[in-house]
């Protein structure tokens, strides 16, 4: 009855509708703990259920860096059992600690023990454990900034002093092996990239590089001579053009005669020719289908569909004389 809406559904404690078309298995309530009221919070883990509500405060909640506590404002001058035998700290043991080997650990010189590290418990929620930015200190890119501005810094005074050795070398009227290897190297850099595409048999591009041995073909390019379909008609409510698929069903010339156009929207290639013929070949042999006469089927036996759908409409223009 709550699953067609004749009764209102069930409540939790919190007055919070349940959904009717929960499963029994998950709604219900294990019987060890003693759920006396119907409720979902046994599918809640506990520690997110006593976690405090999402914010900005607990987006920003991460481990402390580099902090070390220090026991009543001073650090500790005894080695404690059971602590870090190298640094002395009792928050670690010497198989995880970070600090230099000694070659004499705290633990038998009693000398240069180190505070404990402030172990931080982050409970973080659904969101926060996957929050790929959790725990960055946007201070640290002020470094990759400072590397960029220096290679940039270094890039223009580069470029200028070339360019005061090409004016020096040009007020002396004296070309320079250099400038000219430099001229060199820049006309092979730009003509490398240059690449001239030819048809094949087959109608595929073959894009021809420079180079004999790369060679590449890119299927669905458009022949060069041709006129793009969105350069038809630059009107902005002609006919749309899609630029994923590189189609346009529309005739984007609708004022030209049909004698006059080469190309009049992708959909007048579809209802040409045979298609609309076609097209009801396939429309006579499912209604045919339907209403469970024996008719041959259009893609195992074609011509004899063909056949009989010629038969077909022949009886029907008698009947309409």
């Amino acid at each position: 009855a709550r699953k067609a809406g004749q009764v209102a559904p069930e409540q939790d404690e919190e007055g919070n509708d349940i959904n009717p078309h929960i499963p029994q298995y998950i709604a219900k309530a294990p019987w060890y703990l003693n759920a006396n009221a119907p409720s979902l919070k046994h599918q809640k883990a506990q520690h997110l259920r006593d976690a405090p509500a999402t914010g900005p405060s607990a987006l920003e909640a991460w481990y402390p860096r580099g902090s070390q506590s220090v026991a009543q404002g001073r650090p500790q001058s005894v080695f404690k059992k059971g602590a870090c035998t190298n640094c002395g700290a009792t928050t670690h043991s010497a198989k995880s600690c970070l600090e230099r080997p000694r070659a004499k650990g705290a633990r038998w010189t009693g000398r240069g023990l180190r505070p404990d590290d402030v172990v931080a418990e982050v409970r973080l929620d659904w969101e926060g454990k996957r929050d790929r930015w959790n725990g960055y200190d946007p201070r640290s890119y002020a470094q990759v900034i400072k590397r960029h501005e220096a290679l940039e810094v270094e890039r223009r005074e580069l470029k200028q002093a070339d360019l005061d050795q090409r004016a020096a070398a040009s007020s002396a009227n004296v070309p320079s092996a250099a400038l000219e290897r430099k001229d060199d190297e820049a006309h092979n850099d730009d003509s490398g990239g240059e690449s001239e595409y030819k048809l094949t048999a087959d109608g595929e591009v073959m894009a021809h590089e420079k180079d004999v041995d790369t060679k590449g073909t890119a299927r669905n390019l458009r022949i060069r001579e041709d006129t793009a379909k969105y350069l038809r008609n630059l009107d902005l409510k002609s006919a749309y053009y899609d630029p994923k698929t590189r189609s346009m069903r529309q005739d984007p010339t609708p004022g030209v005669a049909a004698d006059d156009k080469d190309y009049a929207g992708d959909n007048f290639v579809r209802f040409s020719g045979d298609v609309a013929q076609f097209a009801q070949l396939e429309l006579h042999a499912l209604k045919a289908g339907q209403e469970g006469r024996d008719v041959p089927h259009l893609q195992a036996d074609p011509s004899l569909a063909e056949m009989l759908h010629k038969e077909y409409r022949k009886r029907r223009e008698k009947l309409e004389r």
